[in-house]
């Protein structure tokens, strides 16, 4: 999972935006007796659903404005189509199952959910987290009144004891301060260091290929012409080893990964028009 954690973390604005819930989630979960690290595993992929090709967008679409119409949660619905799609990827990896339902209840308001249940728990920081990253990022010179007044206003998408855990520890200046820094990009690599990428989260062979098709969808939907083509790749560097009796395996997990490095290439320049 580390090449997904760093690919993520890569996306202009949806990696700010991640990161920041992360944090946020894993400073409530600690304050409320719960697991920090979990919190903050749910909150770091809790909109994977967004990257998936399924309308019709290119990451570089992925704005400031794009973020916050997602984020916006139905009075109607418990989960939205992007929560589906991000609970069904994250419980294909064993190790994250635990938070799939926390990432697929995440923009349900209280009356979805039970708070004697852990999950909703936490799928309920996140929601809360949600929107203090929103206000902070599309806002300079944040101060707690500019987080307080705004949250309050919302009061109600949250469990009373939530709400008061997040209003004490924003009264915490270095809260903000680690928020600016996140948005910066001056803690980033040390945040995912500190907590995704310890020996729990080992890259171990046998993820390869699933972690691989799921990096492999997020690059091609940088442009609406390389759809599907890492897959493409994959399968016929796969058929041509099979051929010169070379290992099949590792051609087509190369294939799949060939094109990462694509991930941070503005969308100007892959789909320019030649001279």
């Amino acid at each position: 999972m580390k090449i997904l954690f760093n690919l993520i973390n890569l996306i202009p604005n949806f990696g700010i935006h991640s990161l920041q819930v992360a944090f946020l989630a894993s400073e409530i979960a600690k304050s409320l007796n719960l697991d920090p690290k979990k919190a903050f595993l749910a909150g770091y992929l809790h909109d994977i659903g967004v990257l998936i090709p399924h309308e019709n967008f290119v990451l570089d679409d992925i704005n400031t404005t794009y973020l916050i119409n997602h984020d916006i949660p139905s009075g109607n619905e418990l989960t939205r189509l992007h929560t589906v799609i991000g609970s069904f990827i994250v419980n294909q990896f064993e190790f994250l199952r635990d938070i799939s339902e926390i990432i697929l209840k995440h923009h349900a308001l209280p009356k979805f959910l039970d708070e004697g249940c852990e999950n909703d728990i936490y799928a309920n920081i996140l929601s809360i987290s949600e929107e203090i990253s929103k206000y902070h990022f599309i806002n300079d010179n944040v101060d707690y009144d500019d987080l307080f007044f705004p949250i309050l206003s919302i009061k109600s998408r949250f469990f009373d004891f939530i709400f008061k855990a997040t209003i004490d520890i924003l009264k915490r200046e270095f809260l903000i301060w680690a928020l600016d820094d996140i948005k910066h990009g001056i803690i980033n690599r040390k945040m995912l260091l500190d907590y995704l990428l310890g020996d729990d989260l080992d890259l171990k062979n046998e993820n390869l290929v699933d972690e691989g098709i799921l990096v492999s969808f997020i690059v091609d939907a940088k442009s609406k012409f390389t759809k599907d083509h890492s897959w493409r790749v994959a399968t016929v560097a796969r058929d041509m080893a099979k051929v010169a009796k070379l290992d099949q395996d590792s051609f087509f997990i190369a294939g799949l990964y060939h094109d990462v490095g694509k991930i941070t290439t503005p969308f100007k320049i892959l789909e320019k028009k030649e001279s």
